[in-house]
């Protein structure tokens, strides 16, 4: 057996499978998720503020662990669903994503770069 995966997480190296009590190393599955954070916090929102707003809007999946999840970066969020992030928070589609990505002339390094922060790039 030999480290893989999570840091302390230690796998079978036949199976790749995570021994039971370790959580494999999840990756960043979205790009948005910090900005949506950054933009809740300046309205003062709570998560639970957020989803509320994103059912009322009509988001089927419009609940404060989906957004927590959003955030964290855990979960994809589909094109509709960015629809209804950016409506709730009064923003344009393009303004979910970092900066860096927006104004980047070298959009695979700003992609990586943002996919590599555990917050997102600014």
């Amino acid at each position: 057996m030999a480290p893989y995966g999570a840091v302390g997480c230690i796998t079978d190296e036949v199976t790749g499978k995570a021994e039971e009590g370790f959580s494999p190393r999840v990756k960043n599955l979205n790009l948005i998720g910090p900005k949506v954070r950054r933009l809740r916090h300046q309205r003062s929102w709570s998560q639970n503020d957020l989803a509320i707003r994103l059912q009322i809007l009509g988001m089927d999946e419009g609940t404060r662990g989906r957004v927590s999840k959003i955030e964290a970066r855990l979960v994809w969020v589909s094109d509709e669903d960015m629809i209804y992030l950016a409506r709730a928070l009064k923003v344009e589609v393009g303004d979910l994503y970092p900066v860096v990505i927006r104004k980047s002339d070298c959009l695979h390094e700003a992609i990586g770069a943002a996919k590599a922060s555990r917050y997102g790039v600014a």
